[in-house]
């Protein structure tokens, strides 16, 4: 494998690619170019009208505790509920 030397990383830049390996529990060379390939990859795909994909919330995917999730889930039936009389 090839190898790749970065110059002047801004110390901002630096400090949160190390706050995301930590995070994720692995190494900077791993998370740069995995970060690398999804650049590359994300110009290579054709849009699909009406398939917009959206990341913005990415960060928050599995940090619910099972109990938090188990809330939220509760309190969704309730929204989840057909009132028979708003339908006849």
């Amino acid at each position: 494998m090839s190898q790749i030397t970065l110059r002047n990383i801004d110390p901002e830049l630096l400090k949160k690619i190390k706050e995301m390996a930590q995070k994720e529990n692995t190494s900077m060379d791993k998370l740069i170019t995995r970060i690398l390939k999804q650049a590359v990859q994300s110009g290579k795909k054709k849009a699909i009208p009406g398939q917009n994909r959206y990341d913005d919330l990415d960060e928050l995917f599995g940090v619910w505790s099972d109990e938090e999730a188990k809330t939220f889930e509760e309190a969704l039936k309730l929204q989840r509920k057909v009132d028979e009389e708003l339908w006849s």
